[in-house]
């Protein structure tokens, strides 16, 4: 059982640090997107990301474990490295792509913590599919503003 347990709290820990950081993503460009359409959905993903971070939360609150913050030197990385990319070109088009490259980030993230954590609980890794699903989602309709 010990494995099990592990496997799920590994599991929750980096589906938080990767719905934050994605949550971080977002709330960097979502000021700069300048369709009314384009930041609805932008607003609306973001609002997604928060409500399955609430979830991860409470799962790791209740196995005993706080949620925590990615690490800062990466929040701090990610967030020069988009406001760098957005000094050059800012418009929706490029914000589009940035924010697929993130999805695709999650996806493959994701992906392999499903596969290293494979005694993670059936909700758990449910929740895992869920975020990958989310961030599929998310991609599809980012393709309408490339």
């Amino acid at each position: 059982m010990g494995l099990k347990m592990d496997d799920t709290v590994k599991l929750l820990k980096e589906c938080n640090s990767g719905l934050q950081m994605a949550i971080d993503g977002i709330s960097h460009v979502i000021e700069d997107a300048k369709g009314g359409d384009f930041n609805s959905m932008l607003e609306n993903y973001e609002k997604q990301h928060k409500d399955l971070c609430k979830i991860v939360h409470k799962e790791l609150h209740d196995r005993g474990y706080p949620e925590k913050e990615p690490n800062p030197m990466l929040k701090t990385e990610s967030w020069m490295q988009t406001k760098m990319k957005m000094l050059i070109d800012s418009s929706d088009e490029k914000i589009a792509g940035l924010m697929m490259d993130g999805c695709n980030m999650g996806i493959k993230s994701v992906g392999r913590y499903l596969n290293e954590y494979a005694g993670a609980d059936e909700n758990t890794k449910s929740l895992a599919n869920d975020i990958i699903e989310l961030e599929e989602n998310f991609m599809k309709d980012l393709k309408d503003y490339l």
